[in-house]
C-alpha cells in the first residue's frame, strides 16, 4: 500500500462516491458525464493505489466491501470539508446541510418540533433521510449522514449515542373492539389476534420476541411500512396494530397501554468522530432539547 498522500487522488475518490451511490458504472459514468471505460479505470487505480478491494460482485450487481464501504465515508467527508474550507476562506455564509435519517414514525412525531426549528434557523441547512432501524446506523456508516434517530436495544460500539426519550407502546383497535373497555392490558390478552406488522427487520423481531416470551404466537394479517399505514389497516378492520404512543390516533381507533411490553427507547446517534462540525454537534443539541415536546397537545 502507498504510505503517501498520492494514494488519496481527490478526483478518484470524487468518482468513486457517485461509482458507490449508484453501484453501477452505467448509470454512475453517466451522472458524471464521463465514459464507463474511464470511471472503471479512476476506481481501479484508486483501489490499486490504496491496496485494497473496494467492490465486488453480489449476484447479479455490485456491493462494497468492507473497506470500499470505509473508503465511502471518508470520501464523503473529504467532500464536505473541502466544501466547507472553501466557503470558509472565500467568505461565505454558506453551510453543507445537515442530513438527519431517521424512520417515518420519528420525523412525523418524535421530531417534528424540533425539525420545525430548525427550519426557521438559517445557519443549519437540514437534509432528511427516511431510514429505520439497521439501515439508519448504515447511513451513518458510510458518510451518508451525519445523525441518526432511531430506537435502540444495544448501543454501536463505534458510535455516540446521546438518549432522546422513552416512547410506551400502544394496542390499536377499533372503537368497538371488546378490549376497549379495558385501561390497559398485558400481552396474555392478545392471544388468538390478528396483527398488522412491520416488514422483516429488527423492529418485528423484537415484538415477536416479546410475544413468544408470553406464549403468544404472532399471526400476521397485513405487513405495513409505516406507523400511519398500519393505523389505516386497522381502521379498514384487517387487524391490530402495537405502535409507539407518540403516533396520533385516527378516528374510530383506540389505543390501549400493554402493561408487559418495555418502552421503545430512542437515541440520537452519530459516528465517533475526534473533529464534529459546529452545525452537526448544533442540529444534536437541538434535538435534544426538543426531546419531550411530541408528549403535548
Amino acid at each position: 500500500m502507498n504510505s503517501d498522500l498520492s494514494a488519496l487522488d481527490l478526483d478518484r475518490l470524487g468518482a468513486f462516491v457517485v461509482f458507490a451511490e449508484h453501484l453501477s458504472f452505467t448509470r454512475a459514468a453517466r451522472s458524471l458525464g464521463i465514459t464507463q471505460p474511464a470511471l472503471h479505470a479512476q476506481v481501479g487505480r484508486l483501489a490499486d493505489d490504496l491496496g485494497v478491494q473496494l467492490y465486488r460482485r453480489a449476484g447479479r450487481g455490485l456491493e462494497l466491501t468492507h473497506h470500499g464501504l470505509k473508503v465511502l465515508q471518508f470520501a464523503r467527508e473529504i467532500r464536505e470539508r473541502s466544501q466547507e474550507f472553501l466557503n470558509d476562506i472565500r467568505g461565505t455564509q454558506a453551510h453543507q446541510p445537515v442530513t438527519l435519517v431517521a424512520d417515518e414514525t420519528c420525523n412525523l412525531y418524535l421530531l417534528r418540533p424540533a425539525m420545525e426549528l430548525l427550519a426557521r434557523s438559517a445557519s443549519v441547512p437540514l437534509r432528511v433521510l427516511v431510514r429505520a432501524g439497521a439501515q439508519a446506523l448504515d447511513a451513518l456508516r458510510v458518510g451518508e449522514a451525519h445523525i441518526a434517530v432511531t430506537a435502540l436495544e444495544t448501543l454501536p460500539g463505534n458510535m455516540e449515542a446521546k438518549p432522546l426519550t422513552q416512547v410506551q407502546r400502544l394496542l390499536v383497535v377499533p372503537q368497538d373492539h371488546e378490549l376497549t373497555q379495558r385501561s390497559a392490558v398485558g400481552l396474555g390478552d392478545l392471544r388468538g389476534m390478528q396483527f398488522i406488522v412491520s416488514p422483516q427487520g429488527s423492529e418485528r423481531a423484537r415484538l415477536e420476541r416479546e410475544l413468544r416470551a408470553k406464549h403468544v404466537m404472532m399471526q400476521v394479517a397485513a405487513e405495513a411500512t409505516s406507523c400511519e399505514l398500519s393505523l389505516r389497516m386497522v381502521q379498514l378492520g384487517l387487524g391490530a396494530a402495537i405502535v409507539p404512543a407518540c403516533c396520533h390516533m385516527l378516528p374510530g381507533l383506540v389505543g390501549i397501554p400493554v402493561t408487559d411490553l418495555g418502552a421503545l427507547s430512542y437515541y440520537v446517534v452519530r459516528l465517533r468522530q475526534p473533529v464534529v462540525r459546529a452545525v452537526v454537534e448544533e442540529v444534536e443539541a437541538r434535538l435534544l432539547e426538543c426531546c419531550h415536546l411530541w408528549q403535548q397537545p
